[in-house]
Formats: C-alpha cells, structure tokens, sequence
C-alpha cells in the first residue's frame, strides 16, 4: 500500500515503527527489505537484503540466503542500479554451497570439488556447517 500511495510522511513514520523507535522493539529486517523494495528505494533494499542474508547464513537458511540476494540483484539490474562487489560476492558463495549438493546428486564429483574449495576458502561464511 504504501508503494501505491507515494507518502513520504506515512512512509517514514512507518519506517520508524519498523525499527522500533516508536514502541522500542525493533521488527524483522525482511519488513524493512520489503518497505525499501515496495517504495522502489533499490539502494536501501540492497544494504538492508546484504544483512539479511547474512542474518539468514548464520543461522544456516542458505537457500533464503540465496533467493533474497538473487532477487535484489535480479531487481538492481532491472533498474539499472550499480550492483555491490560484497552483494556479489556474497551469492557467489552461497550458490557454490548449494550447488555442492545438487553435483553429488549427478554424481559429478570434480565440480563439487572446484565448489567446495571455493566454499573452504570462505568457511566462516558458514558457520552452521562449519565443521
């Protein structure tokens, strides 16, 4: 709604309920993700998408990593929107992680290899599969 309506002081006042300044407990990151995207603030999305994948990757929910940063970048590039290396970066990893399992699915062990050396490189990005 808040995308349709184009009020900047609505928006605002929203964003401040978000973050919790106005009842001091501050809400999920995805809402101000979602805020940003629907408001078409792509560069604040960006930032606020890197935390929450990050967030997401701690925790060891690598496949909503990924979809959140995929969709970001995905929407960045349709807008034209210089993409940060650290975004990049960041599905990069997650990707090679998750294709890991799907090589060894094939059976096709050598590029699960090259992925995993790739991840091994990383491995404190993943601190749930650490080990």
């Amino acid at each position: 709604m808040l995308g349709r309506l184009k009020d900047e002081n609505l928006s605002t006042q929203f964003y401040y309920f978000l973050i919790g300044e106005v009842d001091g407990i501050p809400k999920d990151a995805k809402y101000i993700y979602q805020l940003n995207m629907a408001l078409g603030k792509i560069q604040e999305a960006s930032s606020t998408a890197i935390l929450i994948a990050q967030e997401e990757q701690e925790s060891g929910n690598y496949e909503e990593a990924h979809k959140i940063l995929f969709s970001t970048i995905r929407d960045m590039k349709f807008n034209k929107l210089r993409i940060p290396m650290a975004m990049h970066n960041k599905l990069m990893l997650v990707h090679s992680y998750i294709l890991v399992k799907r090589f060894v699915k094939m059976q096709d062990h050598l590029s699960a290899a090259y992925m995993l050396v790739r991840v091994a490189k990383n491995i404190s990005s993943f601190p749930a599969h650490i080990v």
